[in-house]
């Protein structure tokens, strides 16, 4: 799992029976620490932190750094559409404890509901721009992902900035939006985690067509190390 790298200043506070639960922004996706559910349920996280890590790929879980009163810390989160699946994992019938099966029970039955209730009355609430163009912050996650696929693929930065670019669809980084500059970072996560598909590489190509005028670099041939498998 790759930890961000940068702290997460989109960040939600839902209070939930007593306890405090999250939702953080990666990527204009909504994610929620795994911690805090688990410890309000009266669960222990040492026997589930196990279990999230051992079946990683189903919950989609990733290390992220989350503002915190004592500094940043990394948390495990999975994404908020993953969350009803794996509260439906826990058999409260095997919980002995009859208060903390209570509050398993609880947790299924509306922790899910309450965190996709705040993060859509945040989405409703606040202005989109997608089209403005995108600052240093919008573009942060692009920029942390183009470094990763330089140690990951062992290719110079220009070709994994090319080929964020061409998917984007513009010939720079600082002339992307706020839309493009999302676009290129989900892109660029999927290379890494070997999700692309013919999809995304026919959008690289149609680009690439479009921009063929654009500055020299961007009619070069693609890296062998980033292109279709």
């Amino acid at each position: 799992m790759h930890a961000s790298t940068r702290a997460l200043t989109r960040q939600l506070k839902v209070p939930f029976h007593g306890t405090d639960l999250h939702i953080v922004e990666h990527i204009g996706q909504p994610y929620t620490p795994m911690k805090p559910i688990v410890e309000g349920m009266g669960l222990t996280w040492h026997g589930q932190h196990g279990k999230l890590k051992d079946n990683a790929h189903r919950w989609g879980i990733l290390d992220l750094r989350i503002p915190s009163a004592g500094g940043p810390q990394i948390m495990i989160c999975v994404p908020l559409r993953k969350l009803p699946g794996w509260l439906a994992s826990i058999e409260p019938g095997k919980v002995k404890d009859i208060a903390i099966r209570d509050r398993v029970i609880l947790y299924q039955d509306s922790c899910d509901d309450a965190l996709w209730r705040h993060w859509n009355e945040q989405i409703t609430a606040r202005p989109r721009a997608g089209d403005a163009k995108s600052t240093v912050a919008d573009r942060a996650d692009a920029l942390r992902f183009a470094t990763e696929l330089v140690i990951d693929r062992h290719v110079p930065y220009s070709a994994a900035y090319q080929v964020m670019r061409l998917y984007a669809g513009t010939p720079s980084f600082r002339a992307m939006t706020c839309d493009q500059a999302a676009s290129a970072a989900e892109f660029a996560l999927r290379l890494l985690n070997h999700d692309d598909t013919v999809a995304d590489w026919k959008r690289v190509e149609l680009h690439k067509s479009q921009l063929y005028n654009a500055p020299e670099q961007l009619t070069l041939p693609l890296h062998p190390r980033l292109a279709p498998a």
